[in-house]
């Protein structure tokens, strides 16, 4: 089974259609970006979910993420490991399917009462939902798993979800409806906006995030979680000083994956910012 716990665990969805992987010309990005820069920076790191694709395992297992609990068929998830894990990330993926979906939601309840904060990013695609309507309602009740936990979006998806355009009235409506501890939203040639129960305010990118097209999501908030994991503390404890501080560093290897095309080790990450921060 391997470890009993991990500093994260990634839950990649339930699919009960197999055709439908092979409409996301971005899942293997969507689903391995995250959990695959999290290991690749030092966590001990697990994916979970029913992902009938070889080569997106080949990936997983190829940065250090455990892939024991990717089920078949007639398999079921080890409950075990998340009992003694620290957070369990999870996207708008889990809930596309009407025929996984509650099942997804299930596990992100179990992880929630067992413990783990729990991490979401919407990641929306109209495109892949039976209509906008219904990618809308299951993304908030999405969010209302996330009290106590830390939610990442981009500035589009926040005001879309939250039905208002204004970016920083979004954020705060956001906080008083939903309660997450940490709100992250990346706003396109500005950086990130911190909301959270410590304090607000916005970390600019680094030059190269701002030269370049946006990097992926899913590797800026991988980045976040794996020096928030790893500074000692625990979510509750932590300052807006500590929160501005991951940021920092998520951006630093947003910047570092942009100019390199590839994911940085954490020896390549910190050098990269310390000569940013010269």
């Amino acid at each position: 089974m391997g470890r009993l716990g991990y500093d994260l665990i990634s839950f990649g969805g339930l699919f009960a259609k197999s055709a439908l992987l092979n409409q996301r010309n971005s899942l293997e990005e969507e689903l391995t970006g995250f959990v695959c820069t999290a290991s690749r920076l030092g966590l001990d790191t697990a994916f979970y979910g029913k992902v009938e694709n070889k080569a997106l395992c080949k990936v997983l297992a190829s940065h250090g993420v455990n892939i024991d609990n990717l089920l078949l068929p007639s398999e079921e998830f080890s409950l075990i490991p998340i009992d003694h894990s620290g957070y369990f990330y999870f996207s708008s993926f889990m809930a596309m399917e009407e025929g996984t979906r509650e099942a997804g939601f299930s596990l992100v309840e179990y992880a929630r009462s067992h413990g783990n904060i729990i991490v979401f990013s919407p990641s929306l695609h109209p495109s892949l939902w039976e209509n906008p309507e219904q990618m809308k309602q299951q993304t908030q009740r999405a969010l209302s798993l996330c009290e106590s936990g830390i939610v990442k979006m981009d500035s589009t998806e926040l005001v879309c979800l939250m039905d208002e355009p204004d970016i920083e009235k979004a954020a705060a409506h956001l906080m008083v409806q939903y309660h997450p501890r940490v709100l992250l939203t990346m706003i396109e040639g500005k950086g990130c906006m911190i909301r959270s129960v410590y304090g607000d305010i916005l970390i600019p990118g680094f030059p190269a995030e701002t030269s370049k097209e946006a990097v992926r999501g899913d590797i800026f908030t991988g980045a976040f979680l794996s020096r928030l994991a790893s500074n000692g503390k625990s979510l509750e404890k932590c300052s807006i000083g500590d929160i501005a501080s991951c940021v920092i560093f998520a951006h630093a290897v947003s910047a570092l994956t942009l100019e390199r095309a590839a994911l940085p080790s954490l020896e390549e990450a910190e050098t990269f910012l310390r000569k940013c921060l010269i």
